[in-house]
């Protein structure tokens, strides 16, 4: 369910002759995410917007909560993706589209025999990790990396992809073609390649990365 003060994107926004209805859909790239439906019935709409005051409204609102492959639980059709130039979910950082968290998913699972223990184990950070890295699109984000850096990690050596990219709308987040190169450097260390591309313009960056078990089994970037 929706948190007090928690960023949502508003879509499908129609005004009728008796009400108003719109969808909700929470922002972010954390799984799952919440579609609401709110519908305001206003009989007579035109005639009482020009009273402007001393009207009650009916309203309703459905929660659902969608898949990582943006549908919900209903399957229902899914909300269009929000046009990222109209909003984003923290500064400096664009609104990932559905999409695009699943393809980051999908690399994950197809990460080889010799390292898929590790990777499995590691979902929980190289998701976000991966899909931070490709929408962020101002210096202003990227101290956001630090909360998946662990004690070797450092964040002034961090590169972010969007640097390189000239024609890139930096409104959108970039795409995960494919994550390759995936070598295990030792037991609770494993190293790996993600490479972006930007729809709009074509353009790619390669990014190495290496993940490192810490001792109480967590795993984060040693970038």
């Amino acid at each position: 369910m929706l948190q007090v003060g928690e960023q949502v994107y508003l879509t499908k926004l129609e005004v009728k002759q008796d009400g108003v209805r719109f969808e909700l859909l929470t922002a972010g790239t954390a799984l799952p995410r919440y579609r609401a439906e709110v519908r305001f019935a206003v009989p007579d709409l035109k005639r009482k917007a020009a009273r402007r005051s001393g009207t009650d409204y009916r309203c309703s609102i459905v929660f659902k909560a969608c898949s990582a492959a943006g549908g919900d639980d209903q399957r229902e059709r899914s909300a269009p993706d929000v046009p990222s130039h109209r909003s984003t979910t923290r500064p400096g950082v664009a609104p990932i589209a559905p999409a695009q968290e699943q393809r980051i998913a999908d690399q994950l699972k197809r990460a080889p025999a010799s390292v898929a223990k590790q990777v499995a184990e590691a979902t929980d950070t190289l998701q976000p990790f991966i899909a931070l890295d490709s929408c962020i699109n101002d210096y202003a984000g990227k101290s956001q990396m630090q909360t998946y850096l662990g004690p070797h990690g450092d964040l002034n050596a961090v590169v972010l992809p969007y640097v390189v990219l000239r024609y890139h709308d930096k409104g959108s987040c970039l795409d995960v073609t494919r994550i390759q190169g995936w070598t295990a450097l030792s037991l609770n260390a494993v190293q790996f390649q993600v490479v972006y591309t930007a729809a709009d313009s074509g353009e790619s960056a390669a990014r190495t990365h290496v993940m490192q078990k810490e001792p109480d089994g967590t795993w984060l970037m040693n970038n």
